[in-house]
């Protein structure tokens, strides 16, 4: 062989050995030393290979080296397969020669990251467990806010240590099993986190696939759906929990009774003899306070009886009474009806079958409506009243209030599965969980404010006035 074909044939070998070593390098990974015993080692070669991560030029990976804040950005982009955007940066600190800025600035325009008061991205700073993991829900879209944070957080020691802004979203990647704690149940929420960790965590999510909703059912009562408030909590834990939740809306003795029957998974009322006896009864397996507002006793505003010239609720309906003022009763055995049975009993009085009381054997809504059109008195509670003023259904006033008698408090139970073993325990536990949790107890406690100046109902939950105090 001459020399001529001799040399065209090293250059070709050459050459094939480049090729071969670059396809090896692509579709194998590269061989790290420092990765091969790494808990990770699985992952972080799927991720090189994905071309979300690369090694360092030294030929190492670093697995247990802190990510600062734009490398997080970076190999999230980089996952995300993210086009081009075009959107200012407000970062003092990130100027368009700064190596990461196109991957901020596409983490930026998703709404994934934020910077700091001082106007700062601070992109060189290491991020930590707890800011990924609000990045990753962000990423996600994720509704966190409905979480019964208590299932995830129950075996993690140091869950007071993590940021109120972050409380849920760790929760919720928790229980999603997106993110884990350590081996000695801590979080360590304000720890670096390693590029081993982030590439975990990133994968997870590029993995992760929602389960189908399940159905469940909450049997309460009309005063609390006719309030609204139900319309803002339960869409909340829905999204978060993976589940429909099929209101039942009627008295609260028609909601034990359905609950009793095990055609309800949890219930939601405010008759504490009845949620008693359903206890005692061993069809529910806690009971838990919730939130309570108060009664009302409302009329027409010309008040033709003198009804508000009275001191008391006692003396308000001795002088209906008295002066057989039309009265509309609810008549249903509901916790309103309970209350309103109570009050007369109380006062002496026993007004079944007089000519001035009318028992309308209907929901706190309709009674409204039939009192404002007979321009009669009624026993309602603060939040419907306040909804129907609102939504101009109604023109009656209130006529009396205040007194102890009047106090509404709610409590919220899960039927028993060793009663009714169909039940969905699980979502009815999560539902009462979330519901006397923090986040649940600040929604109760809000709504109301921007429409009427003042809360519908006031959270009440034990846990809640732990935190409250906890918070002085």
């Amino acid at each position: 062989m001459n020399k001529k074909w001799f040399a065209v044939l090293r250059v070709f070998v050459l050459v094939s050995t480049l090729v071969l070593s670059t396809f090896s390098y692509t579709f194998a990974g590269p061989n790290f030393p420092d990765i091969q015993k790494h808990w990770a080692k699985t992952w972080i070669e799927r991720a090189i290979k994905e071309g979300i991560v690369t090694g360092y030029p030294n030929g190492t990976f670093q697995p247990d080296r802190p990510l600062s804040r734009a490398e997080f950005s970076t190999i999230l982009v980089k996952a995300s397969k993210l086009a081009g955007v075009d959107a200012v940066l407000p970062f003092k600190d990130v100027p368009k020669a700064y190596w990461g800025y196109e991957f901020i600035q596409k983490a930026y325009a998703k709404g994934w990251i934020a910077g700091f008061p001082d106007g700062t991205f601070q992109p060189d700073k290491p991020v930590n467990r707890e800011q990924a993991a609000v990045i990753l829900t962000k990423k996600m879209e994720a509704e966190t806010r409905g979480v019964a944070y208590q299932i995830p957080y129950a075996n993690v020691l140091d869950k007071n240590n993590i940021s109120e802004w972050a409380f849920t979203q760790v929760a919720w990647l928790m229980q999603e099993s997106i993110i884990k704690g350590t081996t000695n149940k801590t979080f360590l929420p304000q720890k670096p986190l390693t590029r081993a960790e982030a590439v975990v965590m990133l994968l997870n999510v590029l993995d992760y696939k929602a389960p189908q909703p399940k159905n469940m059912v909450l049997s309460t009562t009309t005063s609390t759906y006719d309030s609204g408030l139900l319309d803002v909590i339960i869409p909340i834990y829905e999204a978060s929990n993976h589940v429909r939740v099929k209101v039942i809306s009627v008295g609260t003795g028609q909601a034990i009774t359905t609950a009793r029957s095990g055609d309800a998974d949890c219930i939601l009322v405010h008759d504490r003899a009845a949620e008693d006896l359903f206890m005692k009864d061993g069809f529910g397996s806690y009971r838990l306070d919730v939130m309570y507002n108060d009664f009302i006793l409302i009329g027409p505003a010309s008040d033709p009886k003198d009804i508000k010239e009275t001191n008391s609720i006692l003396e308000a309906f001795k002088k209906i009474a008295q002066t057989e003022a039309t009265f509309i009763s609810r008549g249903d055995k509901s916790g309103t009806h309970s209350k309103e049975l109570g009050i007369w009993k109380s006062a002496g009085i026993e007004p079944t079958g007089k000519s001035w009381y009318v028992s309308a054997g209907q929901g706190m809504g309709a009674v409204l409506l039939m009192a404002n059109e007979k321009q009669a008195y009624t026993l309602t509670d603060r939040a419907t009243y306040l909804k129907y003023i609102k939504d101009k259904k109604i023109n009656l006033v209130i006529i009396n209030e205040g007194s102890a008698q009047l106090l509404n408090p709610y409590g919220i139970m899960p039927v028993s599965p060793q009663k009714y073993p169909h039940v969905q325990y699980d979502f009815a536990n999560k539902l009462c969980l979330f519901m006397t949790g923090i986040p649940g107890q600040k929604m109760i406690g809000e709504y109301g404010v921007k429409d009427f100046g003042s809360p519908l109902f006031f959270p009440d939950s034990l846990e809640y006035k732990a935190y409250l105090k906890n918070k002085k």
